[in-house]
């Protein structure tokens, strides 16, 4: 069974046009292979590109929702539209319309291991900064359950925590 990809695209605009706010959920009990996927990436960066909607896209471990698979599709949309090819102007679009969260180890992956733009490759307190998070985060993993726990807890409630860490 193959999905009618504009039939379901012009079923999603039309829910997203209806003015309601407030969301909607739509379920597709379609099998694996159908396209579910590929519809969601089209419409979701449509919506980024031609609204003035901002997204948050949650990145967990679901291996057919990848960050950068939406990424591409919101990019080539964005190139679509503006015929701009500037690596940087997208990047000042997406930055504004899209959040991507991910998760801790994920994150701190992230940025510790990409390259810094050349404009900032010369900081050596950028460096710094990286190798200490890198750190900090292995040890962190090392903790026991109860004491990553309470760790959290305390950098969640107490404001001084993360000047504290610091000095």
């Amino acid at each position: 069974m193959s999905l009618d990809i504009a039939t379901l695209l012009a079923s999603m605009n039309q829910v997203s046009e209806a003015g309601d706010r407030t969301g909607a959920l739509m379920t597709l009990a379609l099998p694996t292979g159908s396209g579910k996927t590929f519809a969601v990436r089209q419409h979701i960066s449509r919506r980024i590109v031609y609204t003035d909607e901002r997204f948050c896209f949650v990145a967990n471990q679901n291996k057919s929702l990848h960050a950068d698979r939406f990424y591409e599709s919101i990019k080539r949309e964005w190139i679509t539209r503006e015929l701009k090819v500037s690596q940087s102007d997208f990047m000042m679009f997406y930055t504004r319309k899209v959040a991507v969260l991910r998760s801790l180890p994920t994150m701190v992956n992230i940025i510790t291991t990409q390259k810094l733009p050349k404009t900032l490759e010369h900081y050596r307190d950028i460096q710094e900064a990286l190798e200490t998070l890198a750190q900090q985060y292995d040890e962190f993993k090392h903790m026991g359950e109860d004491v990553k726990s309470q760790y959290l807890v305390d950098c969640k409630f107490n404001p001084n925590f993360w000047t504290n860490l610091s000095a």
